[in-house]
């Protein structure tokens, strides 16, 4: 199954998303993957709304048996989350940098996508290894 949530670029909305996200998987059985499907949509979607100038982030969220993978979308190509974070940047007296570093840490596979001119995705997936190996 899979949703779409487009929201106004707003301060409330990456607690709009992963509340949104966090019901989803409830109501599929994966409440394993409800912690750190909270954690990577906050950062994510915060990213977008702090760096980028679009009007509307669009979220979307498909629901496996065993995973979930969110995608996150804005309209600013030119500001590209670096694939691998770089720690520099999270040191205990600045406020910010971490993000990424949480969704590479909890995330079992995270990425960037340029689609086309005028936007991007970033993504992650998440498994329930738990469940998955008693099937």
């Amino acid at each position: 199954m899979s949703y779409r949530f487009i929201a106004r670029n707003l301060p409330t909305t990456p607690k709009i998303a992963r509340d949104l996200v966090a019901a989803l998987l409830r109501t599929a059985n994966l409440s394993r993957l409800v912690e750190p499907a909270r954690v990577c949509t906050s950062e994510v979607v915060t990213n977008a709304h702090w760096h980028s100038r679009t009007p509307f982030i669009t979220l979307d969220v498909a629901l496996g048996r065993w995973s979930t993978t969110v995608v996150v979308r804005d309209n600013n190509p030119n500001e590209l989350p670096l694939l691998v974070p770089a720690d520099r940047y999270a040191h205990d007296e600045h406020e910010h940098g971490r993000g990424l570093l949480l969704v590479n840490a909890l995330a079992d596979h995270w990425s960037v996508r340029v689609l086309g001119d005028h936007a991007k995705a970033v993504y992650f997936t998440l498994v329930d290894h738990e469940g998955s190996a008693a099937a």
